[in-house]
């Protein structure tokens, strides 16, 4: 990414200088940022970032260099790969400033967000993430480019499943029932995999509530019904899932 943004500057220098051919663009500010992106350092796309207002705020010809949905949805990827205690907090912020800005975000922008608060360990980002996907889908409604998609709600499972609130494991095994009852009526696109199944029975197994052990072995039964019903790979136990349900049932048999 370094060189990257090295090249961004020599091009920044040209065009300050006059030459017509090194033309500045947002999508080459993005793509700069992109490669900072992807290694998790928000530090580095900030910088870029502040660098591309700064340029719109200092010369006319350049005003054309505004932040996108892109942009931003970089920012928060940024931020979510970072891996930081305070990546939740700033990628939610992301979508705030967004608004501020009157800049519309995309389904890529919530589920950067979403992927940030699923992997953070705040305690009510189980709550937050829900509120989100509740927000894509009212502005999908209203003719927002933001429908969610299976990574959307995966997030939300994920957050639930991660999250020590009383009723997690209920409200991850309500989204996965949620997908698995939009595929039977012909999403596709929704369609739960391994990993939504296992991370629900790895909600159960780590939990407190009554009956664990016989909610994640009924899920795990159920998966493989599904799994013959449709013969599809994405949807055959691993032992991760094995492992899962044989947490849940080492708990006292009185409790489970």
């Amino acid at each position: 990414p370094m060189r990257a943004e090295e090249l961004l500057n020599r091009i920044i220098d040209e065009n300050l200088a006059g030459n017509q051919h090194a033309e500045l663009t947002v999508s080459l500010f993005n793509a700069a940022m992109n490669g900072f992106a992807k290694i998790g350092d928000p530090t580095g796309v900030q910088r870029i970032l502040r660098r591309m207002e700064q340029l719109r705020g200092e010369y006319d010809h350049l005003g054309h260099l505004k932040p996108d949905a892109f942009s931003m949805s970089t920012l928060a990827t940024a931020w979510a790969k970072s891996r930081s205690a305070e990546a939740a907090t700033k990628a939610v912020n992301i979508l705030n400033y967004m608004d501020l800005k009157k800049v519309t975000p995309t389904t890529i922008t919530y589920n950067a967000v979403l992927h940030a608060l699923a992997v953070g360990d705040q305690v009510d980002k189980a709550i937050k993430a829900e509120d989100i996907v509740n927000r894509m889908e009212e502005r999908y409604e209203a003719g927002e480019d933001c429908k969610p998609d299976i990574y959307s709600y995966r997030a939300c499972i994920q957050a639930w499943a991660t999250t020590s609130m009383p009723g997690s494991p209920q409200k991850a095994e309500q989204i996965l029932r949620f997908l698995d009852r939009e595929s039977e009526r012909g999403n596709k696109g929704l369609s739960p995999n391994c990993y939504c199944f296992t991370t629900t029975i790895s909600a159960w197994a780590k939990s407190s509530e009554k009956g664990r052990a016989r909610s994640a072995y009924e899920l795990l039964q159920y998966m493989r019904k599904r799994y013959m019903e449709n013969y599809s790979k994405k949807l055959k136990p691993t032992v991760a899932t094995f492992t899962a349900v044989l947490n849940a049932c080492s708990y006292p048999l009185y409790s489970s």
